[in-house]
């Protein structure tokens, strides 16, 4: 038989009660057996300020250029990060977070969405330094494919679409991943998106030698200084 109207409408208020009481959840690409912390993964909270407003639990590198790193309310999964230059500029930079892991463990880097502007000029890559070093320019990180051309969503299955992740075991409590944006042909409209970027366990991940002598670089300048204001 029917339910009286009244119990209905008692158990949809109760429905609206349940729903309201569930805890905001993370994008999908962050949660477990992600290991990044899930606001770090999707990039909720921020700190600085323009040219350097960076998610919290990330740093800025610098390789070439002036990118402008910026907060951003919209990107696919409802926040995220985005780089830009000037109408004339050209760039090579990126972000890095240390995330803590088990010694001896495989792990695969992943990025969910990396969506450019003129993609035909932007080269996405991912890297694990499995050491835990923070130069992005040392022999101990380990580069994933970099991809070039149209794909915004850059962690597909397999023979899908493009796919950039990168896998390496631990040599020590915590791992270091990249994202290096390579922008080396300007098109006046040079703005790159980023959001969800995740760490997760992954047992085909391979064992690699890596030099002992650079095992936890330090970078010249983790977070360049802005340029002097114009005259």
């Amino acid at each position: 038989s029917a339910m009286p109207l009244h119990l209905g409408k008692v158990v949809l208020a109760l429905l609206f009660l349940l729903l309201l009481a569930q805890p905001v959840a993370a994008s999908e690409p962050c949660n477990p057996p992600n290991v990044i912390p899930q606001p770090v993964c999707d990039m909720d909270n921020f700190y600085g300020s323009p040219p350097r407003e960076v998610p919290e639990g990330w740093v800025p590198f610098i390789l070439s250029g002036d990118p402008t790193y910026l907060r951003d309310e919209h990107s696919f999964f409802g926040g995220g990060t985005f780089m830009k230059s000037g109408k004339d500029g050209t760039f090579k930079a990126g972000i890095y977070t240390k995330a803590s892991v088990t010694p001896g463990a495989g792990y695969r880097a992943s990025i969910s969405w990396g969506a450019p502007n003129s993609p035909e000029t932007f080269g996405r890559q991912l890297g694990i330094d499995p050491t835990g070093g923070v130069d992005p320019n040392a022999p101990t990180v380990i580069w994933g494919p970099m991809h070039w051309g149209e794909g915004r969503i850059l962690n597909y299955p397999p023979g899908e679409g493009p796919n950039i992740d990168v896998r390496a075991r631990a040599l020590g409590d915590a791992m270091t991943v990249f994202f290096l944006v390579d922008h080396p042909t300007s098109t006046g409209d040079n703005l790159i998106f980023i959001d969800a970027i995740g760490l997760y366990p992954d047992d085909s991940a391979p064992m690699v030698e890596v030099p002992a002598a650079t095992a936890t670089p330090e970078p010249p300048t983790a977070t360049p200084e802005p340029p002097p204001p114009a005259p």
